[in-house]
């Protein structure tokens, strides 16, 4: 048995340094006026400290007296009396000392090589006094980086700096920071600061280092530029500048292009102009960004979250590089379960997730690291039995830091979701996913741990494992997801996906001028497109637009063909930034100059409504056809060098800017002058034409048959068809006669009006009064005369659920007629405006139009008034009568008070046209008449070719009435100017 006597040791060997008997060294510490000298023993010294014995084994060999004399001018008298007792008596004691005194101990244990101490007081300050150290961060950090042996203060330093970056970055000193300190700051994943932040922090100490003194990179030389590239040469690489946005890149890191590797900054290009361009394995994740208001999470990081919230509103990644630039982050997920917390039965499981909606669940399977996982927006329930879902997935990855592999798989027999048993946890499909117990432990013991979990693909799209065998649970954790507030892009995103079937639930309280707005949007893209598939596309690049302000921005375009495939591309800049740009395929036959045309017509639908832009093309063509056909406005001709397609361009481009009220002006630039933005929009069409269809290749088909004539249209739908042929124009004015009498619908648009649908009074109208909010009679005889619509409208299905009863029925809310047609709508009973109301409307209507002295535009006049005169006045088609009648009405209301001649003469000319349709009507009512006889007799084409029967078989048609058909004719073409 042995007994140690240490304390007793220790206090005779501090009696030894009190008495100094026998001393054998002398040691001057500090620096005038502070200076001291110490007596001491040399073979304690060499045992305590190898410092001090290599020292006073140099001082030996430079002196031969019996006396060694050394300096350490480093240290206070003050603190080396504190160590010199713990070298002699092992005792250290913080007690009623200052912490700064603890912390010159420490720097001055450390240049003697006192580990013990050294690890003692790092740990006393990391445990004791991290406030002090974060208030005197500086000393700290500068101490600590000095040597290798205080490496936990170096790892406190990084912690505090990745958390706090500012303190560092922001300091005066931080230029004078070695490299190595750098380093272990910018390497770490956990770096809570912007990416270019980092950059042009980094690039200000490179410059530093290298004394270069000029700002601009424009003015270098090719020395400066390599003394950077060299000075920086190990930070580079840590650098992650794949997670810079366009805007960032051409800004910030462009100008410095020559201290790059070449291939990083060609591979950097091609990501920001080709979407489709895949990552290599060598890229830098984005740093981890601790946003604690989003999850707390053992199990999966901010780059997980946002991809899972992806999945859950179903935002597409607009390239293979968008999980590296943007977080998507509109969930706050509150953590409901954590196994390692709360346990791992079903017990536990049912007892904190039972009816919590919207959640999503995150599995560590143990052995593998692999992350799985799934999104239930049900109920969880105890109860035995399958539950449905049209909108849960499932998931997996490889990794937390491996977002790249991962896998989703949505439901697909949507009857079979979820399995709900009391010994099961989460079960998705049954076996998709699921964690339970087998059933006979589960009655054994009910609070049994999960011991049969598996993955086999049933019910959902696709496997997520790479084998189907049980696993373990090394832990899990099940969070409840909802909205945070959201910023106007996230909003816009959330509206797109799923809009209409996600109305009922997004409508009630959302800013209804937003949801319009973005409608409205989404209802010109799709009509500009035969075929849709570059839709999304378009999409995401509006939404990332939609939080810059658009008052006064560029567009650069350019188009490109070669061996029959074209290609466009377009950049939106604002000022030296990009913030905005994508390029289609073109499929079709085109000149260069009209794919330019097309790239400017879809570039504009990504910018927002009442923008001022500057359009900059290397066409003159383009530039010569805007002040021809827009800017003086002259006769759409197709006998010129323009053909009939590029009609429907310019059309499509002029309708587009009175729709969203776009300021436009055009610019002539040089091609290849070196523009950023003309460079970067030829790169992008030229992209875009080599594009392979074996690589998601997006096409589209601008629509350029576009009928100018009177079909009706809601979005890419045909509502009315009116053709052409001039014996149909009847049917024509009757159709927009009937939709202009209903005031709530003037804003439908047809082909040659362009007037946008008042949505906003509409929705509002019907919601009242279908939603049983407001019973006043009057906005409910306005919700009936929108009910004619709602086949067409966007809300019928959430109408047909809030009140089936009423929106399936025929019949008219104010009298009950049971076969409702639109000519009821006039002669309904219970109708409040009379005949005589309407017709004094439409002439009220019509003699403002005519204050315009052009009233040949406004034949919406001319059809209502038709319509009121044949369906209200029952005047029949029958020559003097009808001529009679309106010409009556006509001087009644209008001529009594227009003394005008310019005036009269319009109203005259205004009966005669009436008076031509009328004619018309008869002569198309003759000609069905006798071609229905033909038919009746048999006769074909070949029997009227060969007899001229066709000719001669008009007895009722003789040279006077051919004669009316081609005045008829004449009259129609002067009033349409169509035909």
């Amino acid at each position: 048995m042995s007994i140690e006597f240490f304390p007793k040791l220790s206090q005779n060997y501090i009696e030894i340094l009190e008495n100094d008997e026998y001393y054998d060294v002398t040691i001057e510490v500090g620096e005038d006026p502070n200076v001291k000298i110490f007596r001491a023993h040399m073979i304690i010294l060499c045992h305590r400290s190898s410092f001090l014995r290599q020292t006073l084994i140099s001082s030996k060999k430079n002196n031969d007296s019996v006396l060694y004399h050394i300096k350490l001018s480093n240290i206070s008298p003050e603190t080396f009396q504190i160590i010199l007792r713990y070298l002699y008596g092992g005792i250290f004691s913080s007690n009623e000392r200052d912490t700064l005194d603890i912390f010159n101990v420490l720097i001055a244990a450390d240049e003697l090589l006192l580990l013990e101490l050294v690890d003692y007081l790092q740990k006393y300050f990391i445990e004791n006094k991290t406030d002090w150290m974060e208030q005197h961060f500086e000393l700290t950090f500068r101490i600590s980086f000095k040597s290798n042996n205080l490496l936990e203060l170096q790892q406190f330093c990084t912690d505090f700096m990745a958390k706090y970056p500012e303190k560092i970055f922001k300091s005066l000193g931080f230029t004078s920071l070695p490299e190595k300190s750098l380093i272990s700051l910018i390497k770490r994943d956990d770096l809570q600061m912007k990416e270019i932040e980092v950059w042009n922090y980094v690039l200000k100490w490179g410059l530093a280092q290298s004394k270069i003194l000029i700002s601009n990179p424009d003015k270098w030389t090719d020395n400066d530029f390599k003394k950077v590239r060299d000075t920086l040469q190990n930070c580079l690489p840590l650098i992650r500048f794949f997670s810079l946005s366009s805007e960032e890149f051409v800004k910030k890191v462009r100008p410095y292009k020559k201290i790059l590797n070449k291939n990083i900054y060609e591979e950097l290009l091609k990501s920001y102009l080709d979407s489709n361009y895949e990552p290599g394995d060598n890229i830098l994740f984005p740093r981890y960004k601790v946003i604690d208001d989003i999850i707390l999470s053992n199990i999966v990081n901010l780059n997980i979250i946002s991809t899972i919230s992806r999945w859950i509103d179903k935002i597409d990644f607009n390239s293979k590089f968008s999980y590296l630039r943007e977080l998507y982050l509109p969930y706050k997920f509150d953590l409901l379960l954590r196994g390692s917390r709360d346990g791992f039965s079903p017990k536990k499981f049912h007892e904190l997730c039972d009816n919590k909606p919207n959640t999503v669940i995150f599995i560590k399977v143990k052995g593998t690291g692999e992350i799985l996982g799934g999104h239930s927006p049900s109920l969880w329930k105890s109860t035995g039995g399958w539950s449905h879902s049209y909108y849960s997935f499932i998931f997996s990855f490889k990794s937390k830091d491996d977002i790249k592999d991962s896998i989703l798989s949505r439901i697909k027999n949507t009857d079979k979701a979820f399995y709900y048993h009391d010994f099961c946890g989460p079960s998705f499909g049954g076996s998709d996913l699921s964690l339970s117990v087998c059933k006979f432990n589960f009655r054994a013991n009910p609070s049994k741990e999960f011991d049969d979990n598996i993955c086999r693909q049933f019910n959902y799209e696709k496997m997520i494992r790479d084998t189907d065998e049980h696993f373990c649970i090394e832990d899990y954790e099940v969070f409840r997801i909802k909205k945070k507030k959201l910023t106007n892009i996230q909003k816009f995103i959330i509206v797109y996906e799923n809009y209409w079937e996600k109305l009922e639930r997004d409508f009630i309280g959302r800013d209804l001028e937003e949801l319009l707005e973005f409608d409205n949007r989404f209802n010109i893209m799709k009509m500009s497109f035969e075929d849709c598939r570059g839709l999304l596309e378009l999409k995401n690049a509006f939404m990332q637009l939609g939080d810059f302000k658009q008052e006064n921005i560029s567009l650069y375009t350019d188009g490109s063909k070669k061996n029959g495939d074209n290609g466009i591309g377009w950049v939106v800049m604002d000022e030296n930034n990009i913030i905005g740009k994508g390029s289609f395929k073109i499929e079709g036959k085109y000149e260069v100059w009209e794919l330019e045309l097309i790239a400017i017509i879809i570039g504009l639908l990504i910018i927002m409504k009442g923008a001022k832009v500057n359009i900059f093309t290397d066409s003159q063509v383009v530039l010569d056809l805007w002040y021809k056909l827009i800017v003086d406005n002259r006769i759409w001709s197709t006998r010129r060098i323009w053909n009939i397609k590029s009609i429907g361009l310019w059309r499509w481009l002029k309708w587009l800017m009175i729709k969203l009220e776009w300021d436009l002006v055009f610019y002539k630039v040089k091609g290849h002058s070196g523009i950023l933005g003309n460079e970067l929009a030829d790169g992008l069409s030229k992209i875009a034409l080599m594009t392979k269809e074996d690589r998601n290749l997006i096409i589209i088909k601008l629509n350029q048959e576009i009928d100018w004539e009177y079909n009706l249209y809601w979005k890419k739908e045909l509502i009315k068809e009116a053709p052409r042929e001039f014996y149909k124009l009847y049917n024509q004015w009757s159709y927009k006669a009937e939709f202009l009498s209903l005031d709530v619908c003037r804003y439908y648009r047809f082909n040659n009006s362009i007037e946008k649908i008042d949505w906003v009074r509409s929705i509002r109208i019907i919601m009242k009064a279908f939603n049983e909010e407001n019973t006043d009679k009057n906005n409910s005889d306005n919700a009936y005369n929108i009910k004619n619509f709602l086949e067409i409208l966007p809300v019928a299905t959430l109408l047909n659920k809030r009140n089936p009863e009423l929106y399936q029925s025929g019949r008219c809310i104010r009298c009950n007629y049971t076969i409702e047609t639109w000519t009821h709508i006039w002669i309904c009973s219970q109708a409040d405006t009379s005949i005589i109301q309407i017709i004094n409307t439409a002439f009220e209507s019509l003699k403002a139009k005519l204050d315009e002295k052009d009233f040949r535009i406004y034949y919406n006049y001319h059809a209502r008034l038709l319509h009121i005169l044949n369906e209200k006045s029952k005047v029949v088609f029958n020559g003097r009568i009808f001529h009679e009648a309106i010409k009556g009405i006509v001087n009644k209301r209008l001529f009594l008070e227009i003394e005008d001649k310019i005036f009269k003469d319009a109203i005259a000319s205004f009966v005669e046209d009436i008076h031509d349709m009328a004619r018309k009507f008869m002569w198309s009512e003759r000609c069905k008449s006798f071609n229905e006889w033909e038919l009746r007799q048999g006769i074909t084409k070949q029997m009227k070719k060969a007899s001229k029967l066709h000719q001669s078989s008009l007895p009722s048609l003789g040279h006077d009435e051919k004669k009316r058909k081609l005045f008829i004719y004449d009259a129609l073409q002067r009033w349409t100017g169509y035909v």
